[in-house]
């Protein structure tokens, strides 16, 4: 009895080959074929199955290499479920009989964003015949949530209060149309477009928010808007330039004196004044009309 056996190789090849066997006995030789089956199968290795990375920061490379030696060529890509938030470079790897041991990275990072979230992705390695590799990516995203604001600027006085936020400006027609489309309860549509506080959405991240400052007086001055939004403060350093004008204002336009007879009326600002003022009353004909007190 012949025992025919086939040692464990580094390919994946299946080739035949020729025994000849003789018996002791007689001279005789018998030549048959032997076929020799290769059981491998051809698979991926990657260095690591998940990464953490860091958004802004390098990123990760992952080694990978065959675990056989292919007879020809071995493309090997590499795609990410989330791009935006794991991106994976090279798109590919090419291997052959001369370098499938020898390990190629792919390099995983995670690219700037504009937001604060966080996640995972997950990198496929891939290749024709060939099963997949996934690999796991972590991502931290190290963003922190600001309230910005544009350079401060004079804002000028009016009569009013202050703080007082000014309304946002109304809807161009075609929303408007849509919005009548589906009217909602007046009270509940009241009360959602008299928002104070503005709320900010994802949508309008990034529109400017304007604030007046409104007030009696003559005074210019200094003071300082604080926005919060959960826990972010920003202060916000506003200087006022009041250009009000002091104005004498009569309780009367106009007045009726019967000669022998006395009127009164009465004078006041319209503005409170920084200091003293004085309001001095004067008669354009004195030897006609006489006023006190001066």
């Amino acid at each position: 009895m012949a025992t025919l056996s086939a040692p464990v190789d580094d390919d994946l090849s299946t080739a035949p080959a020729r025994s000849r066997c003789r018996a002791r006995a007689t001279p005789r030789r018998r030549a048959f074929d032997v076929v020799t089956h290769d059981l491998d199968l051809q698979s991926i290795f990657a260095s690591t199955g998940s990464v953490a990375i860091t958004e802004g920061v390098a990123g990760t490379a992952v080694s990978v290499h065959l675990n056989k030696k292919p007879a020809g060529q071995v493309t090997i890509g590499a795609v990410s479920n989330l791009p935006l938030l794991a991106a994976v470079g090279p798109a590919s790897r090419t291997f052959d009989a001369s370098n499938w041991n020898q390990g190629q990275s792919f390099t995983i990072s995670a690219p700037v964003d504009d937001d604060t979230a966080g996640g995972m992705a997950t990198i496929t390695l891939s290749s024709a015949g060939v099963a997949s590799v996934p690999i796991t990516a972590t991502v931290t995203d190290p963003d922190i949530q600001q309230i910005l604001v544009t350079a401060p600027q004079p804002v000028r006085g009016r009569r009013g209060r202050l703080g007082q936020l000014q309304r946002p400006p109304p809807l161009p027609a075609d929303r408007q149309r849509r919005r009548h489309r589906h009217p909602r309860p007046r009270g509940r549509q009241r009360l959602g477009r008299q928002r104070d506080p503005r709320r900010h959405q994802l949508a309008d991240r990034r529109e400017r928010q304007r604030a007046a400052v409104h007030d009696v007086d003559l005074a210019d001055g200094a003071t300082t808007v604080v926005l919060t939004s959960g826990g972010l403060t920003t202060n916000v350093p506003v200087t006022i330039d009041d250009p009000d004008v002091q104005t004498v204002i009569a309780s009367v336009p106009s007045l009726t004196v019967v000669e022998g007879a006395t009127a009164t009326f009465n004078v006041k600002l319209d503005r409170k004044p920084a200091n003293n003022t004085v309001v001095t009353i004067t008669s354009a004909t004195p030897a006609k009309l006489g006023v006190t007190p001066a």
